[in-house]
C-alpha cells in the first residue's frame, strides 16, 4: 500500500529533480524498515506460539517456515519499491536479468533442498534467490540514485531490542501472544516516538504525494 501511495509521486520526481527522489525513496524505504524490522524480530520470537494458535498443535512443523517467511519480509517490503523505482526511472531492462538468474536459482536450489528439506527447503530456496534478486536491484539502484538507509537502521535499533527484551520477558512469564503483541508493539512505537517523532508526518506526506 505505501509502495502504490509513493508510486506517482516517485513518477514525477524521477529525471527531473533526482535530490527529492532521493528523499521520498529514503523516507519510505525508512517507513517499510520500521514496520519490517519489529514484524521479523517478533514473528521469530513468538513463532511457536503463533503457528499453533492460528492453525493448531498439527502445524507445529511449519514453525521454521514462519520464521524464514518472517525474515523474507525484510527482503520483499524494499524489494517492491526498489523495482518500482527503476521502474520509473525506465530501466526495466535491469529488471529481466536479475529475475531471470532469480528463477534459475531458485529451481536450482529446490531441486536440492526439498528433497531433504521439504517445505522448510522450499522456503530456504525461495529467500535465497529473493534476496540475491534485492541484492543486485540495490546495486542498480544505487548506481541511478544514491540513496542512504544507514541512519534508518540506526533509528530501529534501539526500539527493536527493547521490543524484542519485552517479548521475551513477556514469553517468560506465560503472558498470551496476542496481549504479548499488544505490549510489545505499544512499547516498540513508544520507543520509536520518543527518538523520532517525526515518522508520522513523514508517512502522512509520501501517502498524500
Amino acid at each position: 500500500m505505501i509502495a502504490s501511495a509513493s508510486f506517482p509521486l516517485m513518477a514525477r520526481l524521477a529525471n527531473k529533480d533526482n535530490e527529492k527522489f532521493k528523499v521520498v525513496l529514503e523516507k519510505t524505504l525508512e517507513v517499510f524498515m520500521l514496520i519490517g524490522i519489529p514484524i521479523t524480530f517478533g514473528g521469530l520470537i513468538l513463532a511457536n506460539q503463533i503457528i499453533p494458535l492460528v492453525f493448531g498443535q498439527a502445524y507445529l512443523e511449519a514453525i521454521p517456515v514462519f520464521q524464514i517467511l518472517m525474515i523474507m519480509l525484510l527482503v520483499s517490503f524494499p524489494l517492491i519499491l526498489l523495482i518500482n523505482s527503476i521502474f520509473v526511472y525506465n530501466q526495466q531492462k535491469k529488471l529481466v536479468a536479475a529475475n531471470i538468474f532469480g528463477v534459475i536459482m531458485n529451481v536450482i536450489l529446490n531441486f536440492f533442498l526439498i528433497p531433504k528439506f521439504g517445505i522448510t527447503g522450499a522456503a530456504v530456496a525461495t529467500l535465497a534467490s529473493t534476496s540475491m534478486i534485492a541484492w543486485t536491484m540495490w546495486r542498480k539502484m544505487k548506481k541511478i540514485n544514491n540513496f542512504e538507509i544507514l541512519p534508518t537502521l540506526k533509528t530501529v535499533i534501539l526500539p527493536v531490542m527493547v521490543m524484542s527484551l519485552i517479548i521475551l520477558i513477556l514469553k517468560y512469564f506465560g503472558i498470551g501472544v496476542i496481549f504479548n503483541i499488544i505490549i510489545s508493539s505499544a512499547v516498540y512505537f513508544w520507543v520509536l516516538f520518543s527518538i523520532k517523532r517525526s515518522i508520522f508526518t513523514e508517512l502522512k506526506e509520501i501517502m498524500g504525494g
